[in-house]
C-alpha cells in the first residue's frame, strides 16, 4: 500500500508493509515538518502581483507550513494570497510585511476571507472544507493579563470591564464606550467633544472662543457668587444679561460705550444724581432734547425741558425758576466792548479800521502804531490812520511820490498831512498823482481832503493799484466823486507797491485839481495785540469768563491764531495759555469764543484785570468785541 499525505500538515503517512527498512528515515523528516509547523517562515510574492498561491508541500519543507508566516515583496495593490490545498485545517500568524502600504487577503476556498492591512499581523485558521473552504481570523481574545509595550490599534470597539491601565498612547479609530471615565492626567482631545453633562471640580483653561447654542438657539448661562443668591445669567429666553441678588458690575473710568457712544463721566460725577428718583416721563426727557434746550427741575419739583430762547436772549433766574430773556446791560465784573477791527485776509500784515461811532472807552492800548494811545476816545474816523507824512519826493525811506504832471509844489506835498499844503497839478482833467510804498502792502482805505476850507472840492477820480512803477496791470479798487471831502473803505486782499488817485474830472478850483490825499494806510506785521484797560476787582480772583466776538475765514487754529489772555496785574504778566472754543455763530457768520472759568491763580498776583487778545495770521478777519467776566 502506497504512502499518503491527507493530513493538515501534509507529512508522509506511511502505508502497512511499506518502507521495510527506511521507516526510519520517512519517520525523522516527519518529526522534523511537525517541528516546521511550529517555527517561522518567510514567503515572497511576486513584485506587484495581484494574486499568489502557497501550496504546502507533500513531506517536504514548505514555508506555508510554519505557525508564523510573514508574507514579503512589494505591491502596487491589493493582492489575494490563496493557501492550498483546500484541505488543510490549520492555524497561522500571519504577517503582512509587504511595501507599497497595500493590504493582504488571506482565502482558500470559496468561502470567507481575511484581510490584514499593510504592517499588521493577524491569527486566521481555514477549516479546510474543499473548494467553499473558508478563512476566519480570531475572535474573542480572554485572556488573565495582556501586556503589550508598543501601540494598540482598535478597528471596532473596545470594551474594558476591569481596570486598564496604558503607559503609552491609546488609539481608538471607532467609540470608546464606557460606564466611567477617571483619568488622573491630562487629555488632549483634537476633534469635537460631545458630552451630555458636565460637571468640573478643579479649574479650566480654555484657549480658544466658546459657543454656547448657535444663532436662533440659545441656552442658558448662570455664574454663582460667593454671597447666598448672588448671580449673573445669561438668559436665552429673555435674551437679556441678568445680575441678581448682590450681584454688581464694575467698569473702569472711561471703559463703558453705549451704542456707539463713549461715556466719559467718572464714577464720581455720576454719583451727583444719587439720591435723585426720576419716573420713566422725567428721563424720556432725555429722548424730547432739542438743540439748544435744557433740562431743569420745574416748579413742582420734576424735571422739564425748557426750549431755547430766541436770539440775543440770556438764561436768568429769579431766585426760583429758570427763563429766558432779554439780556441785560453790562453789571459790576461784565464789560462788552464794541471795538470793531477789519482785518485784511493776507499774509504779512493787519489792516484796521476803528469805527469812531463806536464805544471805545474799554480800549488801553495796542502794538499798533498810531491806533489807540491811553483811554480811547474819537472824533472822527480819519484820525485813526497811520498816514506817511513826506518831508520830500523821496523821504522818508521807503516812499516815493511822483504825479504825471506837476509845478513847484512837489508830489510829496499831498502827503504833508496839512490841511494848508496841497498838491496842485496841471489845468488837465484826466491825470495822476502815485505813491511808492516801497513794497507790496494790502490797503483798504483812503482820503481826499481839499486844502482850503471854501467852495475847493476834490475832484472825481479812481484809486487804484499796481506793482509796476508805469501803473501797467493796475486794479481799480475804489471810485469817488467830487465832494469837500472824501473817505473810503473798500475790500482789498491783493499786497500793491503803487497807488494811484487818477483824476476824472475838475474839482473846481481854477487852474486844476487840488488833492490831499493822507489815507494810503499800511501796518505792521503779525503778530497783533489789543489790550484792554485795566479793571480794580477789589480782591484778587482766581479764575474769569473771557470771550471774543470775531470773523473767521475758518481755518483758524482757536488758541493757536487766535487767542486770549489774562492778567492780574495790570498787565505785567499774562497767562501763557488759551482755552477759548466755539460757542455760536451768528446768522451773518460772526463767531463768539469763550472759554468758561479760566484759572488765572499760578500768574502774577493783583486786583487789576486785564484782557490781552493775540491775533497771530490772517485767519482772522474781524474783531467785533469782547467780553471779561468774573464774580
Amino acid at each position: 500500500m502506497a504512502s499518503t499525505y491527507g493530513n493538515d500538515l501534509r507529512l508522509e503517512e506511511i502505508g502497512d508493509g511499506e518502507q521495510s527498512g527506511s521507516w526510519g528515515a520517512t519517520t525523522n523528516t516527519n518529526l522534523e515538518l511537525i517541528a516546521e509547523a511550529l517555527s517561522f517562515g518567510t514567503e515572497a510574492i511576486t513584485t506587484n502581483a495581484n494574486t499568489h498561491t502557497t501550496t504546502i508541500a507533500d513531506g517536504a519543507t514548505d514555508p506555508g507550513r510554519s505557525l508564523y508566516l510573514k508574507y514579503t515583496g512589494t505591491l502596487d495593490s491589493t493582492c489575494t494570497i490563496t493557501i492550498a490545498p483546500n484541505s488543510i485545517s490549520k492555524t497561522w500568524y500571519i504577517e503582512n510585511g509587504t511595501g507599497g502600504s497595500q493590504s493582504i487577503i488571506i482565502s482558500q476556498g470559496s468561502g470567507a476571507n481575511v484581510t490584514i492591512p499593510t504592517g499588521q499581523t493577524k491569527i486566521v485558521y481555514s477549516d479546510g472544507a474543499g473548494s467553499g473552504a473558508a478563512m476566519a481570523e480570531i475572535g474573542t481574545l480572554g485572556v488573565t493579563n495582556l501586556n503589550v509595550s508598543g501601540d494598540i490599534t482598535v478597528g471596532d470597539d473596545l470594551t474594558v470591564t476591569d481596570d486598564a491601565a496604558i503607559g503609552g498612547a491609546l488609539t481608538v479609530t471607532g467609540v470608546l464606550t464606557g460606564t466611567s471615565l477617571d483619568i488622573s492626567g491630562n487629555v488632549d482631545i483634537d476633534g469635537t467633544t460631545n458630552l451630555d453633562a458636565v460637571d468640573i471640580d478643579g479649574a479650566v483653561q480654555i484657549d480658544a472662543t466658546v459657543n454656547v447654542g448657535v444663532d436662533d438657539t440659545g441656552y442658558d448661562v448662570k455664574f454663582f457668587g460667593d454671597t447666598a443668591s448672588a448671580y449673573m445669567q445669561w438668559d436665552a429666553s429673555a435674551d437679556d444679561l441678568i445680575l441678581g441678588g448682590a450681584a454688581g458690575i464694575v467698569v473702569p473710568d472711561g471703559k463703558l460705550t453705549l451704542g456707539s457712544t463713549a461715556v466719559t463721566s467718572t464714577g464720581a460725577e455720576l454719583n451727583i444724581l444719587d439720591g435723585v428718583t426720576s419716573t420713566a416721563t422725567e428721563l424720556n426727557q432725555l429722548d424730547a432734547i432739542t438743540r439748544g434746550s435744557i433740562l431743569y427741575g420745574n416748579a413742582s419739583g420734576a424735571t422739564a425741558r425748557l426750549a431755547a430762547g430766541g436770539a440775543g436772549t440770556v438764561l436768568t433766574s429769579d431766585g426760583t425758576d429758570l427763563s429766558f430773556a432779554a439780556a441785560a446791560s453790562s453789571s459790576t465784573g461784565f464789560f462788552l466792548n464794541a471795538l470793531q477791527k477789519n482785518i485784511a485776509a493776507r499774509t504779512g500784515g493787519i489792516d484796521i479800521v476803528v469805527d469812531a461811532l463806536l464805544d471805545q472807552s474799554g480800549i488801553a492800548n495796542s502794538d499798533e502804531a498810531g491806533y489807540v494811545s491811553g483811554s480811547l476816545t474819537l472824533s472822527t474816523a480819519e484820525t485813526t490812520h497811520p498816514d506817511p507824512v513826506l518831508t520830500s519826493n523821496t523821504a522818508p525811506s521807503p516812499y516815493v511820490a511822483s504825479a504825471q504832471y506837476g509845478n513847484s509844489a512837489s508830489a510829496y506835498r499831498a502827503w504833508l498831512n496839512n490841511s494848508g499844503s496841497y498838491f496842485d497839478n496841471y489845468n488837465s482833467t484826466t491825470q495822476w498823482i502815485q505813491l511808492d510804498i516801497g513794497s507790496a502792502k494790502v490797503a483798504t482805505s483812503y482820503r481826499l481832503a481839499p486844502s482850503f476850507t471854501g467852495t475847493y472840492n476834490t475832484t472825481n477820480h479812481t484809486f487804484s493799484g499796481s506793482n509796476s512803477a508805469d501803473g501797467s496791470s493796475s486794479t481799480t479798487l475804489a471810485t469817488g466823486s467830487t465832494a469837500s471831502s472824501s473817505y473810503r473803505t473798500f475790500s482789498n486782499s491783493t499786497a500793491f507797491r503803487y497807488y494811484r488817485i487818477n483824476a476824472t474830472g475838475n474839482g473846481g478850483f481854477g487852474t486844476g485839481q487840488v488833492w490831499q490825499n493822507n489815507a494810503v494806510k499800511t501796518t505792521k506785521n503779525y503778530p497783533f495785540n489789543i489790550e484792554t484797560v485795566s479793571y480794580a476787582t477789589g480782591s484778587v480772583k482766581t479764575s474769569v469768563t473771557v470771550g471774543v466776538y470775531a470773523t473767521t475765514t475758518g481755518s483758524e487754529t482757536l488758541n493757536t491764531t487766535l487767542k486770549a489772555l489774562v492778567s492780574r496785574d495790570g498787565g505785567s504778566n499774562y497767562t501763557t495759555s488759551s482755552t477759548l472754543s466755539l460757542k455760536t455763530t451768528t446768522p451773518d457768520g460772526k463767531k463768539y469764543f469763550q472759554a468758561d472759568d479760566v484759572d488765572i491763580s499760578g500768574i502774577a498776583s493783583g486786583t487789576n484785570l486785564k484782557l490781552k487778545i493775540v491775533v497771530t495770521n490772517n485767519t482772522c478777519t474781524a474783531l467785533h468785541g469782547w467780553v471779561l467776566d468774573w464774580s
